[in-house]
C-alpha cells in the first residue's frame, strides 16, 4: 500500500514537472539562483569572521566543495 502511494506521488511530481509553463520555470530557476547567491554572500560574511570552511557548509547548509569554491573566487 505504502509503495503505491509513494508511486502515485511520484508519478504526480513528474507530472507536475511537465507541466510548468516556461514563465514558471524560469521563475523557479530564478528563486534557485537567488538562494544561491544569497548563501554565497553569507558564506563569505562567515569567513570574515573568521568561521571554518567546514563550519559555513555545515550553518548553510551547502557543500563543501562550494563553499571553498565561493571564498577561493572572491579572494
Amino acid at each position: 500500500m505504502l509503495s503505491a502511494k509513494l508511486s502515485e506521488k511520484s508519478q504526480n511530481n513528474v507530472a507536475f514537472a511537465t507541466t510548468l509553463k516556461p514563465s514558471e520555470e524560469g521563475r523557479i530557476e530564478g528563486r534557485v539562483e537567488g538562494r544561491e547567491e544569497e548563501k554565497r554572500a553569507i558564506a563569505q560574511r562567515m569567513a570574515k569572521k573568521g568561521f571554518t570552511l567546514e563550519q559555513i557548509a555545515v550553518l548553510i547548509d551547502a557543500d563543501l566543495a562550494a563553499v571553498e569554491s565561493w571564498l577561493s573566487t572572491n579572494e
